[in-house]
C-alpha cells in the first residue's frame, strides 16, 4: 500500500479478541476500509492510516481520561462513552469540534438516515447558543 498522506489517531473502548489478530489494524474489515482511499477536495485521492489505542480490559474509563487529561494527547477519534467529561463539555472547553459543516457537506448517506429515522434533530447538542453536531449518532 501506498505511504499515508495522513495519520490519525483513533481511541476504541475495547480492542479484538487476540487470538484473530493482535492489532487492530489488522481487521479485515479496517484493511478494506483504509485501501479505498479517501477523496480529496480537489478531487484527488488521500490515503490516510489510523494509530489505534485500545484499553486495557477493565480499565476503559481511567485509560481514556488519562489521554482526555491534556489537549496535546487527545485522540483524532474518540468513543466519549467512558468519559468523565461530557460531549459539551469537551466542545465548550475547546477539546472537539462541532462536525456539523462536515457532516452536511461530506455525509449525504448519514443525513438520509437521520432523516429516515427521523432522529436528525435529537442528534444535534445545544451548545454556544447553537444546535451543534458535536457526536455522531449510532445504533
Amino acid at each position: 500500500p501506498a505511504s499515508a498522506d495522513h495519520t490519525y489517531s483513533w481511541f476504541l473502548n475495547e480492542g479484538e479478541e487476540a487470538t484473530y489478530y493482535t492489532d487492530y489494524a489488522e481487521n479485515p474489515g479496517v484493511q478494506y476500509w483504509i485501501s479505498r482511499g479517501f477523496e480529496t477536495e480537489e478531487g484527488g485521492e488521500s490515503n490516510v492510516a489510523f494509530e489505534f489505542m485500545i484499553a486495557p480490559s477493565g480499565s476503559e474509563s481511567d485509560t481514556l481520561n488519562n489521554l482526555l487529561g491534556n489537549k496535546s494527547t487527545w485522540p483524532d477519534v474518540v468513543n466519549m462513552t467512558y468519559s468523565s467529561m461530557t460531549v459539551k463539555e469537551a466542545y465548550e472547553s475547546g477539546y472537539i469540534l462541532d462536525l456539523g459543516p462536515y457532516i452536511e457537506e461530506c455525509m449525504p448517506n448519514y443525513m438520509a438516515m437521520l432523516d429516515r429515522y427521523g432522529i436528525r434533530e435529537d442528534s444535534k447538542l445545544y451548545a454556544d447558543g447553537e444546535w451543534r453536531y458535536l457526536a455522531l449518532t449510532n445504533f
